[in-house]
């Protein structure tokens, strides 16, 4: 079985510049092999449009892990398909849609269902 590593970065707050400092510093120690021009898709699990601050991933990480694939010159997409209400709405309530627009990522909805095997059989 394929062992997958998880990274964590312990922020004092949630607030941008902290999230930023985060992310930078550890998508920095990371190898991952970013060019110009690539596209990179960023799902963040936005799940519903009710109290969207408690069920979405926060803003400012999203927003954070875009800043820094565009300071490396890739363009990230931001895309997901929640379980209640469609993307554009939870992404609003949740304060992303505006954050996205200003930095100049697309948001897009995954319309199609794909059935993937796992390596595991599931």
């Amino acid at each position: 079985m394929k062992v997958f590593r998880v990274y964590g970065q312990k922020v004092p707050s949630y607030d941008y510049l902290s999230v930023m400092e985060a992310v930078f510093a550890l998508l920095n120690t990371l190898s991952l092999r970013l060019f110009p021009g690539m596209r990179v898709l960023v799902k963040p699990n936005l799940v519903t449009f009710r109290q969207a601050h408690l069920s979405c991933t926060n803003v400012n990480v999203v927003i954070a892990v875009c800043a820094y694939l565009k300071a490396k010159g890739a363009h990230p997409i931001v895309g997901d398909s929640p379980a209640f209400g469609s993307l554009k709405q939870v992404a609003k309530s949740c304060g992303l849609a505006p954050r996205l627009q200003e930095l100049g990522v697309p948001l897009v909805p995954f319309r199609e269902k794909v059935k993937v095997r796992l390596p595991c059989g599931v």
